[in-house]
């Protein structure tokens, strides 16, 4: 069964584009396949950022793309296998683009927003506050190698 954004989504859509934002509503599979994305850049491109002095993460995409394109490989998956099982045991049957979204396509998408915002250097601060719901939901799930190496040079205890 596949759902349709809620009457609140579009009325906060409405809302937002009256004031100038531009948004869009999704329906929960897409939904959940970018909330994937997003957590992925908020735990790989400060992490990277962190890890290379500060760099900021339009140079993080373009330098060192390849680094976040390996951590997307590692953390995509630990993500992809939590969200599947819950929508599962809730019984969700719209869940396509969750078991679709592949890390090419993660590390895309994750470039392509910090090329947007080039010049932003992510907040070691905010990041390690928010460790536990970020990184440290991934170390949960499983410590993979490239994860655990890189929190180690941006010296994070892993």
């Amino acid at each position: 069964m596949a759902s349709r954004p809620s009457c609140a989504a579009g009325a906060v859509a409405a809302l937002l584009h009256r004031g100038g934002v531009q948004c869009r509503t999704v329906e929960r599979g897409e939904f959940l396949a970018l909330m994937i994305e997003k957590l992925l850049w908020a735990s790989i491109y400060w992490l990277l950022s962190a890890g290379l002095g500060g760099l900021p993460v339009g140079a993080v995409a373009q330098q060192h793309g390849d680094a976040a394109a390996e951590l997307a490989g590692e953390l995509l998956p630990l993500a992809q296998r939590y969200v599947l099982a819950s929508g599962r045991r809730q019984g969700l049957g719209d869940l396509e683009q969750v078991e679709a979204l592949t890390a090419e396509q993660a590390a895309a998408s994750m470039a392509a927003y910090s090329l947007s915002i080039s010049a932003a250097v992510p907040s070691r601060e905010m990041a390690l506050a928010e460790f536990a719901w970020r990184n440290g939901w991934f170390l949960s799930q499983q410590r993979t190698p490239a994860h655990v190496a890189w929190l180690e040079r941006a010296r994070v205890e892993a």
